[in-house]
């Protein structure tokens, strides 16, 4: 069982893109779901103006606010996990280990970017939604070449410390925690 703590761990490289999936997903179906009720308030003759303004206004804020509240998560997600890589004990001699799951991620990151992308932009009652969508449609476009800097930033927190914690304080031991 994966538990998330503040020492982060390499099983977060394959939750956080599933978790920014299913993120997309659920903005993706709020965003068609308010469309498809902005379309039928707009057509429907007995419907007031001050309802139909309405939630065409809240529509319209929809998609920019849970664009911006995507990228805020991304960006959340990737930086709480290389700062929690600082508080993590580990033994570099895991490097390798941590460098096959990181290259490994590289061939599911595709995956992930394409249903992200088919979702946004492949569907027809999707895409009207999508194109209001630009910084996600940008960070999915880019979403391998991220999570491959990303997680080299995670490796290189993860297993580059223990010169730094030892700098000092035991010149020429060879004691492992």
């Amino acid at each position: 069982m994966v538990s998330f703590n503040k020492k982060g761990s390499l099983a977060e490289v394959i939750f956080i893109p599933a978790i920014l999936l299913s993120l997309t997903l659920m903005i993706v179906i709020g965003g068609v779901t308010l469309y498809k009720l902005n379309e039928f308030a707009q057509s429907d003759s007995s419907t007031v103006q001050l309802q139909k303004d309405f939630i065409d206004d809240y529509y319209q804020k929809y998609t920019g606010v849970f664009d911006f509240g995507f990228t805020f998560m991304y960006l959340a997600l990737i930086l709480g996990t290389i700062v929690s890589a600082f508080f993590a004990k580990s033994n570099p001699i895991f490097f390798v280990a941590g460098f096959i799951v990181w290259v490994g991620s590289w061939f599911m990151l595709p995956y992930v970017a394409n249903i992200a992308l088919t979702l946004t932009q492949g569907l027809s009652d999707t895409a009207i939604v999508g194109q209001s969508l630009p910084l996600m449609n940008f960070i999915y476009e880019k979403f391998v070449l991220i999570n491959v800097v990303a997680g080299g930033a995670i490796l290189a927190a993860l297993y580059s410390k223990r010169g730094i914690q030892d700098l000092g304080s035991n010149v020429g031991g060879d004691s492992f925690e």
